[in-house]
């Protein structure tokens, strides 16, 4: 009978679908050595951070080092044929008994030029400055000034190039020379005023005199604003100057500018451009503390054109 119910009570243990829970101890969980969860805690957070720094600090001098030091590659065919032609222009200029009795500027000009135009190709800036700057005196010596004075501003764009702002302005000056001697005064006014802006940041009196000294050859002193009204670049060169010299806070300087660039916009009939200069050179005046002046010019300059009295700017003024 034992033995029976027993067994009975092992098959009603078996077939129990519900078998008794045995609570155990909770253990501490172990890491899993698969990836980390989604949030991390603070101090794994410093670990990481910690890896990260020494891992930029390990690789950034490198990157930055070889930024810095990584030598500019230069085509050495294109040198190499550069150097050809500058020699061959350089010959022409030698004199000799048996050879040439003079300098062959004429032939050595286009020698140097194509020499200027490998260098460049090659990525020899200074070279190429170099070589456009002889172009340009070999021209100079022929007296065909146009082709100097673009064998300049080629030798500018170089020097620029090269981050030698001073230099290339020095090289637009020498080009507004030659359009001068070209009697071209309109581009010799704008190769100035290019020479001042690219020099505004570093030497910013030295912009004012370049863009200065492009108004007076555009308008000396005494000058027809008739004649100047068909000029091209007028009207462009008067602006730039007008802005870098309020820029730099040179006020006397502006109100020379606006005055001639006022008469050159009547001349033109520009009747909207000459109103806003007409009170430009009336809030100018004033800033200056000239209100003796300021209503001088208003009452015997400004009024005297008819249509002034009834823009918003004469109303402003």
């Amino acid at each position: 009978v034992k033995q029976s119910s027993v067994v009975r009570n092992v098959g009603r243990r078996q077939r129990d679908p519900h078998p008794p829970v045995i609570l155990l101890p909770n253990p501490q969980p172990r890491r899993a050595a698969g990836p980390s969860s989604t949030f991390t805690t603070p101090s794994s957070v410093g670990a990481s951070s910690s890896r990260l720094t020494s891992a930029r600090q390990s690789t950034s001098p490198t990157l930055r080092g070889s930024a810095v030091a990584a030598p500019k590659r230069m085509n050495l065919d294109k040198l190499k044929e550069a150097e050809e032609w500058r020699l061959k222009a350089t010959k022409m200029l030698k004199t000799s008994i048996f050879g040439n009795w003079q300098p062959d500027y004429l032939s050595a000009a286009p020698y140097f030029d194509k020499a200027a135009a490998l260098y460049k190709a090659a990525g020899a800036e200074e070279q190429s400055k170099n070589a456009y700057v002889k172009s340009a005196e070999c021209n100079e010596k022929t007296s065909t000034y146009a082709a100097a004075a673009m064998a300049y501003k080629n030798a500018s764009q170089m020097a620029k190039e090269d981050e030698d702002e001073e230099g290339a302005a020095e090289l637009l000056a020498r080009e507004a020379e030659m359009w001068v001697l070209q009697g071209d005064s309109g581009r010799a006014a704008d190769s100035l005023v290019r020479a001042g802006v690219m020099v505004e940041d570093s030497s910013p009196s030295k912009a004012v005199d370049y863009c200065m000294q492009a108004i007076e050859l555009l308008m000396p002193h005494g000058g027809d604003p008739l004649e100047l009204a068909k000029a091209p670049l007028a009207n462009d060169v008067f602006s730039k100057t007008l802005n870098l010299c309020l820029r730099n806070e040179k006020i006397s300087n502006a109100l020379k500018v606006c005055g001639k660039a006022a008469g050159v916009l009547a001349a033109q009939g520009l009747n909207s451009s000459l109103y806003k200069m007409y009170c430009t050179q009336t809030i100018l005046q004033l800033y200056l503390g000239d209100v003796v002046a300021a209503d001088k010019t208003f009452m015997e300059v400004h009024l005297q054109h008819s249509g002034y009295l009834r823009a918003p700017e004469c109303e402003c003024a």
